[in-house]
């Protein structure tokens, strides 16, 4: 496949790419791709089971979301670790000052990209920020746009390294510019974006595929900025390529390619869009709507009957929806319905059924001492609890 510029935007794996060294940091490695075609890609190099960590990377900078710069930030986080602030496990008062770079009103009011660019700029030589020569090369044949123009303007601005302006501007147009190419949202344990991120090479080799077999998790700590780790969804065999979904994979055929095309500039060639009419586009539509209606039921809070209905028609579809057997949201979506159970005083024999489902899922995708593995184990010691009560009634 190709990009709308003609440039080859998959990879394809090199002969002999797992062959390497067994001793290792990380359980994944980076590989050219052969023949002259542009690009990397990640590859196992080793078997891996349904919740083993491929591989974990430090960000080289990271800016958390501020209630405003996304519509899913719904607190105030720490903008050293991401953490929410307030939170038993953290505290009220961030991990550490901010720097010079990081107060005054130009900061305030500069976007979440902007912000990144500048503290690149300011922190990293621009040899640390180059990936691909190639890529780059066309993208310095490319005019800028004036929206990026006008970003790279500001973030050279608040980086203030005092160089040219002229110099200025162009390192920071080309910062900017591998932000669009590699950098990383961050979410939460829940997915909701809340911040982001540019990682080392490595870590961004990663290519889409819309049945990954890999999810990008992001382990926050305390005065650390967020890990990325990737976190095998499904057995997966030594010098298998490592794929994780640009977009979300229950949306249809339709409405993934066109995300794909307008946000990373290639068309997916996976064996689910080759074969497009695989996708069951009616179950997935119902899915959606599902899943809509009972965030939106939550929110509102006032019949919680309904959201109960929703999430449940929700957690019966998304087993078809996503075809990981761990996927992360085949987590998270029983978690919330076992949790709406117990709400509204369901059956607790059901809520025990739900959570069981669960629970069991979290100690994979999240990790058995991830908040929301204890968050759901506590859930289904109190439904067991109602369960026996039920049964001595």
């Amino acid at each position: 496949d190709h990009d709308a510029r003609g440039r080859t935007a998959w990879v394809w794996r090199e002969p002999g790419a797992p062959d390497l060294p067994k001793t290792r940091k990380n359980a994944a490695v980076v590989a050219p791709a052969r023949d002259g075609v542009r690009g990397v890609a990640l590859y196992a190099a080793r078997d891996l089971q349904p919740g083993d960590v491929a591989l974990r990377a430090e960000p080289l900078a990271a800016v958390v979301f501020r209630p405003g710069d996304d519509n899913t930030v719904d607190a105030l986080r720490c903008p050293r670790c991401a953490c929410v602030l307030d939170d038993a496990d953290h505290g009220s008062a961030p991990c550490a000052p901010p720097a010079p770079l990081e107060t005054g009103a130009d900061w305030a009011r500069a976007s979440p990209s902007v912000r990144l660019a500048a503290l690149l700029f300011s922190r990293h030589a621009e040899d640390e920020l180059r990936w691909d020569a190639s890529t780059e090369e066309d993208d310095d044949d490319e005019p800028a746009s004036e929206e990026l123009l006008f970003a790279a303007a500001a973030a050279a601005r608040l980086a203030g390294r005092g160089e040219s302006p002229r110099d200025d501007l162009a390192r920071a147009t080309r910062v900017l510019r591998t932000l669009r190419r590699y950098g990383h949202s961050v979410v939460d344990d829940e997915l909701r974006v809340v911040g982001v991120a540019l990682y080392p090479p490595r870590a961004t080799a990663a290519n889409h595929s819309c049945v990954a077999n890999v999810w990008p998790r992001f382990a926050f700590r305390r005065g650390n900025a967020p890990v990325l780790e990737y976190v095998a969804t499904r057995a997966v065999r030594r010098g298998e390529e490592l794929r994780h979904e640009y977009t979300d994979a229950a949306a249809p055929f339709a409405r993934r390619r066109r995300v794909l095309r307008e946000s990373y500039g290639f068309t997916c060639s996976c064996d689910r869009c080759f074969a497009r009419g695989r996708d069951d586009v009616a179950g997935l539509d119902a899915f959606n709507d599902a899943r809509d209606a009972a965030e939106t039921a939550i929110v509102d809070g006032r019949d919680l009957n309904a959201a109960v209905h929703a999430m449940r028609r929700a957690v019966g579809l998304g087993e078809a929806a996503y075809a990981a057997p761990y996927h992360p949201h085949k987590a998270l979506l029983p978690l919330k319905l076992g949790k709406l159970l117990l709400a509204v005083n369901e059956a607790a024999s059901e809520c025990v059924r739900v959570l069981d489902v669960a629970v069991e899922r979290l100690a994979v995708t999240h990790g058995v001492d991830s908040r929301l593995h204890r968050l759901g184990a506590d859930l289904l010691a109190e439904a067991r609890r109602r369960a026996a009560e039920e049964e001595d009634e």
